[in-house]
């Protein structure tokens, strides 16, 4: 904290500390991170900074860099041309492709020998070790892991996801004790199903104040034994956006009256409940 402060009022500190420049010099602060900047920032109260992205080297420019990156492995240039070209159209992150190559010559080296005996550059055993299922990433039909939150995330959650996707209307089905069913002809009936699927499945936004009160009722009407749910809703929201669960629709600086939309499936959502 102390060494961020020192950084944020260097600025301030300039015109002392170099009295004989002739203009305030201009000080602008550059940071560097690999996850996702709606990972860590701080909702509301931070402006999202510029991004820039730097342009992916070619084929030839990837070959060139690992093969001067691993020239003291002793790793042929005719191996990793072959593996760059081999992999180049689904994966075009060098690092990722450097690890690929790394693991070709393990398995092998472990198959059939030291690579640096590899006469006449048969590859066939190259193609067998590239070819391994390890070399690549996870399958992308495989389970991923379940959304693991607090309980009383939960429930905020399923509440922000009943508001976007029911209209205000059958928000009396949370708040009428015994609001029951009504009975309806058949026509009405009819009407109301059509009227169900003509509806957009696409969340909407809705107010803030009106994901408090499902949850409020949600909660009421389900309570958890020795969990705490009286919580702070804001800092849940925040929390909840930031994970990429919510979104926020109206300007940070709108404070009165902020909306937002539930960005979760319904089979997502349903799996929390359980």
């Amino acid at each position: 904290m102390s060494t961020m402060k020192s950084l944020l009022s260097l600025p301030k500190s300039m015109s002392l500390t170099c009295q004989n420049l002739p203009h305030e010099p201009l000080i602008r602060f550059v940071t560097y991170s690999e996850l996702p900047w709606n990972w860590i920032h701080l909702l509301n109260t931070i402006s999202w900074p510029i991004s820039i992205a730097f342009e992916s080297p070619t084929e030839e420019e990837s070959i060139d860099l690992l093969a001067d990156y691993l020239k003291e492995d002793g790793i042929s240039r005719k191996l990793i041309e072959y593996v760059v070209k081999a992999v180049f159209f689904e994966c075009r992150d060098i690092n990722r492709i450097l690890e690929i190559i790394r693991l070709v010559c393990a398995k092998y080296t472990e198959k059939h020998g030291d690579l640096n005996e590899l006469k006449n550059m048969k590859l066939l055993p190259v193609l067998e070790a590239l070819n391994e299922t390890d070399c690549f990433y996870q399958d992308e039909n495989e389970r991923e892991e379940p959304i693991i939150l607090p309980v009383c995330s939960k429930y905020l959650l399923i509440a922000s996801f009943c508001a976007s996707h029911n209209p205000p209307v059958t928000d009396k089905r949370y708040f009428a004790k015994f609001h029951g069913k009504e009975k309806r002809s058949d026509a009405r009936e009819r009407r109301a199903e059509l009227s169900a699927e003509q509806r957009e499945a696409e969340a909407k936004a809705v107010d803030l104040q009106r994901i408090k009160c499902i949850y409020l009722a949600l909660t009421d009407l389900y309570p958890v034994e020795n969990v705490k749910m009286n919580i702070d809703i804001n800092a849940q929201m925040a929390t909840l956006c930031c994970a990429g669960l919510i979104a926020r629709t109206t300007s940070s600086a709108n404070f009165d009256q902020p909306r937002f939309r539930c960005l979760l499936s319904f089979e997502s959502v349903n799996e929390i409940a359980q």
